[in-house]
This record gives structure tokens, sequence and C-alpha cells, in this order.
């Protein structure tokens, strides 16, 4: 995963994320707990990733489908970021 490149997306776009929105978190505690989970988003919003990368205490992994991650620039970020992608044409237990 690409720790690095996330941690400078993360301090870019931090001040940015809060200056310009009103969270509302609710049970944030529940995200301090052991081992690996699932957080999944509902994609109410485009802004669903940077908002989870925003108030989550820990570095995550992201998936995403292979038609964006074909995108040169975002592609670009995304696999930067340690983002792997999901092709859903097809059965792709690599990404599962």
């Amino acid at each position: 995963m690409g720790t690095h490149f996330y941690n400078t997306v993360w301090t870019l776009g931090y001040p940015a994320f809060w200056t310009s929105s009103s969270p509302v978190i609710l049970h944030r505690d529940r995200a301090k707990r052991e081992g690996g989970y699932i957080l999944a988003a509902n994609h109410t919003s485009p802004y669903d990733v940077p908002c989870l990368m925003a108030i989550h205490p820990r570095v995550m992994d992201f998936v995403s489908i292979t038609e964006v991650m074909n995108k040169p620039f975002v592609g670009w970020l995304f696999r930067n970021m340690g983002t792997f992608a999901l092709d859903r044409s097809r059965s792709d237990p690599q990404a599962v």
C-alpha cells in the first residue's frame, strides 16, 4: 500500500475538507477496534472517500471498479493510494 502517498493526500486535503464542510460523525468509537474490518460507504455523495479518509483513524485500503482505474489521472492517483481494482464483468477472486 502507498502509505506515504496516502498520508500526503490526507495532509493536503484535510484543511480544505474541514474548512469547507460540517460533517456529522456518528459512532466514531466503533472505528477504534483491533484487527481488520470492512468499512463500506453508501456512495450517496462523490465525497464519501474524502470524508472517510478525513475522519477515520487508520490508513485504509480502497477498492474501485476497473473502469475508473483505466482513467489516466484517477488510475494513477488511486494506484498510488493503494486502491485495487474489481472487475465487475467476471468473477474476480483476486480482488475478493
